[in-house]
């Protein structure tokens, strides 16, 4: 076996028991829409002065300026098995040339998943232009988010010593799940996801000591260690270990241990 060889099996190993460490979390199917091509109908609604249902419009990074639409997904995909799930997703779309209507969208097009649209089919989407109008036929699919040399950054809502909901932004993929250690000798404990794309946890150890050690599995199972830096609520904050994903297209995707070849 090859130093490359044996370097890249470790890697596969540590990344699954991170993944293991999660506790089973609940199953997130936002993995699917990178895997495969969405094909449905492009529509367009007014969120001007909506934070979205996913709670990211009124705390965009300035990454936000490079996708051409802030958008919103089936309630199907919104969820994506777990609340929230496809929040935060950026995406590529092709316009396929049929539809009806006055202004179609662009023949390429990206966006950013902030919002959830009710009356929307499994895989159309939603894109937010006040003045747009038509349904158009498209197909779409997810890929990195233009984060740039940013980093991961964390929004407190509500929270005290006793309370923590968290919600993480400024992810190059989709989250998967989040875990907190809310005292110094308190273990990990995975945290609930909430459907306006929060975290929040039910068993934690009180009161909760900041910094706060935080793990974020992403949808290709790739972790990241980090710390959130205070108790400020409503403030955008940079993790303390200026951590970000990688690609989605730079992780072994680990569904099972017949994957790590045994």
């Amino acid at each position: 076996m090859s130093a490359e060889t044996r370097s890249r099996t470790k890697y596969q190993v540590l990344l699954l028991l991170c993944f293991l460490a999660f506790n089973a979390p609940a199953q997130n199917t936002a993995i699917s829409l990178y895997e495969t091509i969405q094909v449905g109908e492009a529509t367009y609604y007014d969120n001007t002065g909506s934070g979205g249902n996913c709670t990211i419009s009124s705390t965009l990074p300035a990454w936000g300026n490079d996708v051409d639409f802030e958008a919103a997904l089936s309630p199907t995909l919104y969820a994506s098995g777990d609340q929230s799930g496809g929040c935060g997703t950026c995406f590529v779309g092709t316009y396929l040339g049929t539809g009806s209507g006055l202004t179609p969208p662009p023949a390429v097009f990206t966006g950013l998943v902030v919002d959830q649209c009710l009356g929307c089919s499994t895989e159309d989407l939603d894109l937010a232009m006040p003045s747009g109008d038509g349904r158009w036929d498209i197909d779409w699919q997810a890929i990195d988010c233009p984060v740039g040399n940013t980093k991961l950054a964390y929004l407190l809502q509500g929270s005290n010593s006793f309370y923590i909901k968290v919600g993480v932004r400024n992810h190059r993929i989709a989250v998967e799940a989040v875990q907190i250690q809310s005292t110094s000798s308190s273990p990990y404990i995975t945290l609930n996801r909430t459907s306006d794309n929060f975290f929040t946890c039910s068993g934690c150890d009180t009161p909760m000591e900041y910094p706060i050690p935080i793990r974020i599995l992403g949808v290709n199972n790739q972790v990241i260690e980090d710390f959130i830096p205070a108790l400020v609520n409503d403030v955008l904050q940079t993790g303390l270990e200026n951590e970000q994903f990688l690609s989605i297209d730079d992780i072994i995707f680990i569904d099972d241990f017949d994957d790590l070849g045994f």
